[in-house]
């Protein structure tokens, strides 16, 4: 498995829109670009953090959405002051227990 993990720092009067359009792209890359699912934290500080599983880096790799998800990505990055790339890693390990 292969993890994203993206910092953003949006800006306040963006918050919702930015949730809104984070959910469509991340059921997007779900329903067609091979994403397992994604989940999106926030921090003490109020920095939003994104963390993203893939079943491998090609997966990653080779991710596109079909070009109806352009406005939604542009909306969501014009929402952020600062979006960053933390991480890209593979699993070592994994403990995590699926929500039901």
């Amino acid at each position: 498995m292969f993890i994203t993990v993206d910092r953003m720092q949006v800006k306040p009067d963006r918050r919702q829109a930015f949730t809104v359009c984070w959910r469509t792209v991340s059921e997007a890359a779900q329903d067609h670009a091979g994403s397992l699912g994604s989940r999106l934290h926030v921090t003490e500080d109020g920095d939003y953090i994104d963390y993203t599983q893939w079943p491998d880096r090609d997966t990653y790799e080779r991710r596109e959405l079909p070009d109806s998800y352009a406005g939604v990505l542009q909306r969501m990055r014009e929402a952020c002051d600062v979006w960053e790339r933390a991480f890209e890693m593979d699993v070592a390990d994994d403990h995590l227990t699926a929500a039901e």
